[in-house]
């Protein structure tokens, strides 16, 4: 059954939430609390959901299969916190692959990547999406609170020698990182893959003060045409994304939620650690799902889902993004 809502979105991408626990506490991410954890600064979100515990891997992977039953899903991605810390991240991936889902791509930090790429790719992985704020130590640092910016740098080499797809995120922070943006971008392509700068976004602790820190798609633009001819490109259905050409080639992306919304034609649904549904990030009312949700309750509940997503653009709430994704 297809579920549309009156704007004719749908959901074909879910993201799922593996767990609330993170060893970066990004500024604009984390809640800023921590607490020690074999020795490991763990960054925990208190955001997380009273009375409720985290699913098992065995009912994850049925409300998955339920989702892609009913929706036919293109893309799954995971996504955390910070996914590589899910004891069991082999095998969600495996049994993902079963379900023969076109895509499977997950979000993470990149610090413990490396250590198990290509197990991930062999047991059915094709995408990764590393966050890297900063190229310099002392800005990394002062981004992510951890000093692990060779750890990150080592994932990126090894994602790109097992053959995944490699895309590279950062979050531009006025008077913070913004002097990274062409360090960052010479990378990419010296890599020759594709780096997104994206707009920071009102969540968690900055949701009322995030403009204080904002910087934004056209002082992006701006700042890279300092060095490079840059030609705008057609924006694809569905993307989060604007992508743009440096010499022919393309280049880099900015995800502007601020600037160019993208709500219009979001496809996106979020399954966080507890088997709860949301239709957007900005909503804080949980869907609880079941493994055993018969198929005309699951419609249901994905009708309602789609009554979260904005109309136009993106308006955040103070919910941590470490909490259900980013």
């Amino acid at each position: 059954m297809m579920t549309n809502d009156v704007y004719g979105r749908t959901f074909k991408k879910l993201r799922v939430s593996l767990t609330h626990e993170c060893n970066y506490g990004c500024l604009y991410c984390a809640d800023g609390l921590s607490k020690k954890n074999s020795g490991n600064q763990s960054f925990v979100s208190v955001n997380y959901i009273q009375n409720q515990t985290i699913i098992p891997v065995a009912e994850l992977l049925q409300l998955i299969a339920n989702l892609h039953n009913e929706l036919a899903l293109e893309t799954i991605r995971l996504t955390g916190g910070e996914p590589m810390l899910h004891p069991e991240l082999l095998s969600i991936v495996t049994g993902i692959k079963k379900l023969n889902v076109r895509k499977i791509a997950m979000t993470t930090n990149g610090h413990m990547l490396y250590s198990k790429v290509e197990k991930l790719r062999d047991a059915g992985l094709s995408s990764v999406n590393i966050s890297l704020d900063a190229l310099d130590e002392e800005t990394f640092e002062k981004m992510s609170r951890n000093p692990g910016l060779d750890n990150v740098l080592r994932s990126i080499d090894a994602a790109i020698a097992c053959g995944l797809e490699v895309k590279l995120n950062t979050v531009i922070l006025k008077g913070v990182n913004n002097h990274q943006i062409l360090p960052l971008l010479d990378f990419a392509m010296s890599k020759n893959i594709l780096i997104r700068f994206l707009e920071l976004m009102p969540m968690g602790p900055l949701h009322h003060s995030y403009k204080e820190l904002f910087f934004s798609e056209e002082q992006m633009q701006n700042t890279i045409s300092e060095r490079y001819e840059i030609l705008a490109m057609p924006k694809e259905n569905h993307a989060t994304a604007h992508y743009w050409k440096i010499q022919g080639q393309q280049a880099f992306g900015i995800i502007a939620n601020d600037s160019t919304p993208f709500c219009k034609d979001c496809d996106r649904l979020r399954l966080d650690s507890y088997g709860n549904i949301y239709g957007c990030l900005s909503s804080l009312k949980a869907i609880e799902l079941k493994a055993h949700t018969k198929s005309y309750m699951l419609a249901e509940a994905l009708a309602e889902a789609l009554t979260h997503k904005q109309v136009h653009s993106f308006t955040g709430n103070a919910r941590t993004m470490q909490s259900i994704g980013g």
